[in-house]
């Protein structure tokens, strides 16, 4: 290994983050990082990236072949998140799609992410916004958010909503 190849790929290996790489003419493949301690799937074949679906957590098996699947749709760019099946691992995908001028798919760069510490982070502090954290009770900004949410649907529905204060 190059000196240069054992830096990168020391930065890749703390960064935590996983990629792979796709030539569509040359159907040359590599991946980088360790999938198997993301996804439980050591991808070593471009056909193993359509595995990593099978890992994602139902609700979300969409958004991850948005992702692994760009070229279909004819993104450049796509980003999106998603829960692994497990429910406990959040992760950020994106691709890369560059096109020929007939808009066929040349080459595709993907990333993958864990942005779980991220998410229970958010989480908290959404949980924070919207309760007490000494009762656990719902605040005042969750009764704004709820009421402004059934005023909303009352709209689309074209029916009424009664509050009643008592202090």
């Amino acid at each position: 290994l190059s000196e240069s190849s054992r830096i990168n790929e020391k930065f890749l290996s703390m960064s935590g983050n996983v990629y792979y790489y796709y030539n569509f003419r040359d159907d040359h493949f590599e991946a980088s990082g360790d999938f198997l301690t993301l996804f439980g799937l050591d991808v070593k074949f471009y056909t193993d990236t359509e595995l990593l679906s099978e890992f994602v957590r139902g609700s979300d098996i969409q958004c991850a072949k948005e992702v692994i699947n760009s070229e279909d749709s004819g993104a450049a760019e796509i980003t999106n998140d998603f829960c692994l099946r497990n429910n406990k691992k959040w992760i950020e995908a994106s691709a890369f799609t560059e096109y020929d001028e007939d808009h066929n798919p040349l080459e595709k760069y993907v990333c993958f992410k864990d942005i779980t510490k991220f998410k229970m982070q958010n989480d908290e502090l959404t949980y924070m916004a919207y309760y007490d954290s000494l009762t656990g009770l719902s605040n005042r900004n969750c009764f704004v958010k709820e009421l402004r949410d059934m005023v909303e649907r009352a709209k689309s529905e074209k029916t009424t909503v009664s509050v009643a204060m008592m202090d």
